[in-house]
């Protein structure tokens, strides 16, 4: 059996992002910006129904008077801290609907109709405050945040710059903004974008370690590792950063310590498919073969549709002598490479089974 027509074992690494990129980020309900301060008539009912002695009179009339906008906004800010969404936005409505012009409470409804699913419905109501207000920073960032959702990455992009001209010092715009020009392919501008979010935020251990997967897809894999370092220093249970370590250690040629850095990722996260494939990669480079097909065996187990498992166990049970078990892995890959429109890697796997039936 020639074993030697399988020269394809794929050797690329997957890096471990920490926002999908863009799904990957942190929740969208603590990513949104909310304006405004609680109204004094309504603290004075808060602390009243809550018999604080208030150190003043409370006016009856005061007491009695009908709710004002800033009332219904208020309950509005409370019913989505509490994730009612839904109490939130029908409290912004009646605010909207005293005050027209209640740029907050357009942006506070955004941001429930955004977390409740209504994209389009949050984009109209931050549309709607940034043209009573358009100078509002935070309506352009958390609209910036659903055109993100949305997968509009250019207008996300466009929102974000305009919260910048406005607050430089937004340290999650320029992070966000970041994720997304990594995910068009411009690692150079998303570095730039981490590294002033780190200026802002020296411990912000995610813009590190997403600055040190744009340097290593750029290949400066000693930065790459750097960044990785620094992202664990400030939190030593960052699964994805050792994920990422490790490759950048493997490409460096420390396959040991990528190793370790694999085992330390699977302990955090036991169920990320990228970390056992490239743990399989670093051990099919070291020989062990065996090792190499359980963790293959892991990644699919977990994420069916890893096209890339599939190939490398086929290449390692193909190597083996297991011919039944390799042309069942490439045509599996086959099938999923066709699937995902990865026509190169399609017609690859074809020529492969080709060869070897």
């Amino acid at each position: 059996m020639n074993c030697q027509i399988l020269t394809g074992l794929l050797t690329g690494l997957v890096v471990s992002t920490t926002a999908s990129l863009i799904n990957c980020q942190p929740s969208y309900a603590e990513n949104h910006q909310i304006l405004g301060e609680i109204p004094i008539n309504s603290n004075l009912r808060l602390l009243a129904s809550a018999k604080v002695d208030l150190g003043v009179d409370v006016a009856i009339e005061l007491m009695a008077a009908e709710p004002t906008a800033e009332d219904f906004y208020t309950q509005g800010r409370e019913k989505y801290d509490k994730r009612d969404y839904q109490g939130a936005i029908e409290a912004y409505d009646r605010a909207i609907k005293l005050n027209p012009n209640y740029v907050d409470a357009y942006v506070g409804r955004g941001n429930a109709r955004d977390d409740s699913g209504d994209r389009q419905g949050a984009i109209a109501d931050y549309s709607a405050a940034l043209k009573i207000d358009p100078n509002n920073g935070s309506a352009y960032y958390n609209r910036g945040v659903t055109r993100s959702r949305l997968r509009d990455f250019e207008g996300a992009i466009a929102d974000y710059s305009a919260a910048l001209k406005i607050d430089p010092n937004n340290g999650w715009a320029y992070y966000l903004r970041g994720v997304i020009r990594t995910s068009l392919g411009d690692n150079q501008g998303a570095i730039a974008d981490y590294s002033a979010a780190l200026k802002i935020n020296p411990k912000d251990a995610s813009a590190y370690n997403e600055r040190g997967n744009a340097r290593y897809i750029l290949g400066d894999k000693q930065a790459a590792l750097a960044d990785f370092n620094e992202a664990l220093k400030i939190n030593p249970n960052y699964a994805s950063a050792y994920t990422n370590r490790g490759n950048a250690r493997d490409d460096l040629g420390d396959q040991q310590g990528a190793l370790a850095d694999y085992d330390r990722s699977l302990k955090i996260d036991p169920n990320n498919d990228n970390t056992y494939y490239n743990r399989g990669v670093t051990r099919s480079i070291l020989g062990e073969k065996q090792g190499a097909i359980e963790d293959y065996s892991q990644a699919v187990k977990i994420n069916p549709n890893n096209a890339r498992a599939y190939y490398n166990r086929g290449v390692i049970r193909y190597d083996l002598g297991d011919k039944p078990g390799a042309i069942q892995d490439f045509q599996k890959a086959a099938n999923l490479y066709q699937k995902q429109g990865n026509t190169d890697s399609y017609e690859k796997t074809l020529n492969i089974l080709r060869r070897i039936q």
